[in-house]
């Protein structure tokens, strides 16, 4: 009995350290601060937080390497319009990086990288409110009204985004990263103004820009 609890053991740490030896994998998780714009409306702060993978490819010497990623991501817009009030729109985003990278070695414990590759966003949820709204009641007096609707309504935003990024930064003792980040969205997020009739209003469609995108991040990470 004692010989089989000792192989057991001894096959135990074998696997163990077979598995740290094969598998290069580097799990990272980040957080951090964005600067986001849609359309051109305005930028607007967030944030954002996830967990990044990080994958060797060996013909490139070690250095060369994928790095995929599970982003929750607050993104969107702010602006002053008059009358129309304050509008603020706050759609979050779970985004999936996938860039192609190569890091350099500076000098035993610092190194630096670049990045570059697609990315898919999934929207989640989010509100569009509008604020200090003038309007004129039916006695012709002008108030002040504040409205609040699901982001990603029928007049809203869509639910998939998709576009390119790059991303340079430092690293120390291999463990320890900053990193400044930046995304182009490809796809017009905008729904053309969809009535609940389900035909396209052409007033919103006109009135209404390409809501593309624009994300600048600064980000904190720790690898494991």
């Amino acid at each position: 009995m004692k010989r089989v609890i000792l192989l057991i053991a001894l096959f135990a740490v074998t696997w163990e350290l077979k598995a740290q030896n094969s598998d290069p994998t580097r799990w990272e998780a980040t957080v951090g601060l964005n600067v986001s714009n849609l359309g051109g409306l305005g930028s607007r702060t967030g944030f954002h937080i996830g967990a990044r993978a990080e994958f060797p490819i060996f013909a490139l010497d070690t250095k060369g390497y994928i790095n995929a990623g599970a982003i929750l991501s607050l993104k969107g817009c702010s602006q002053d319009r008059l009358e129309l009030g304050t509008i603020k729109t706050n759609p979050y985003y779970l985004d999936i990086p996938i860039h192609f990278g190569y890091k350099h070695n500076i000098t035993r414990n610092v190194s630096v990288f670049g990045e570059v590759g697609p990315y898919f966003g999934i929207g989640l949820f989010g509100k569009h409110k509008l604020k200090d709204v003038t309007i004129t009641d039916v006695e012709g007096s002008h108030v002040k009204e504040d409205y609040e609707e699901n982001v990603f309504a029928d007049n809203g935003l869509k639910r998939f985004d998709f576009g390119l990024g790059f991303r340079i930064g430092a690293e120390l003792q291999k463990r320890y990263s900053v990193s400044l980040e930046y995304d182009w969205g490809l796809l017009n997020e905008y729904k053309k103004g969809e009535t609940t009739a389900g035909e396209y209003s052409n007033k919103y469609w006109d009135a209404t820009p390409d809501l593309k995108n624009r994300n600048l991040t600064i980000s904190l990470s720790y690898k494991f």
